[in-house]
């Protein structure tokens, strides 16, 4: 049986970290940090003792987390949450229970595809199926924020810990970060 090894990659905005010497041929933006992240992968992937990688904003098992929550119905839900691309949930082998995870087929949405865990697909929706359902957030209380754009669950996973096995079960969610 392969070993799996997380590794975690920073990019640095130039002039920043390993080979800051005016060798780094990207655009410190949104897009120049994609291309690094890309081309990364790409280097990654072409190692022949490396079977598989793949990008998110927050390495699992580390010590980065995100949380945020989001009011529906008067309602807020509180949840754990990240970025993937979409090679996540092959390369850690999460169980997609029902829908799918997200891919080129959410190319140029209007929404925000997202993949819930089973514990919060129980408190959002109860016994209902969530797959295709939007969840549009309530108007924000604060009128400077802008509004954020709705989220299209595509898919359910089963329940998810980002420490690991041995930490509690928590909700969470993925959104697609398409590299």
């Amino acid at each position: 049986m392969a070993q799996q090894h997380t590794v975690r990659l920073s990019v640095n905005a130039p002039g920043e970290g390993p080979g800051a010497a005016g060798d780094q041929p990207f655009e410190d933006t949104p897009a120049g940090q994609r291309a690094r992240v890309a081309r990364l992968l790409g280097l990654l992937r072409d190692m022949p003792e490396v079977e598989r990688a793949t990008a998110a904003v927050n390495a699992p098992y580390g010590s980065s987390s995100w949380t945020s929550n989001v009011e529906v119905g008067g309602r807020s839900y509180e949840f754990g949450a990240n970025q993937a691309d979409d090679a996540f949930a092959d390369t850690m082998q999460l169980h997609v229970t029902r829908g799918r995870w997200f891919g080129p087929a959410d190319d140029g949405a209007a929404w925000t595809p997202t993949v819930i865990n089973e514990r919060l697909a129980r408190e959002m929706f109860g016994g209902q199926d969530p797959v295709g359902r939007l969840v549009e957030e309530d108007p924000p209380k604060i009128p400077l924020r802008e509004p954020r754009p709705s989220m299209r669950i595509v898919g359910v996973i089963s329940d998810f810990r980002r420490a690991g096995e041995l930490e509690p079960a928590e909700n969470y969610a993925f959104q697609r970060n398409n590299l």
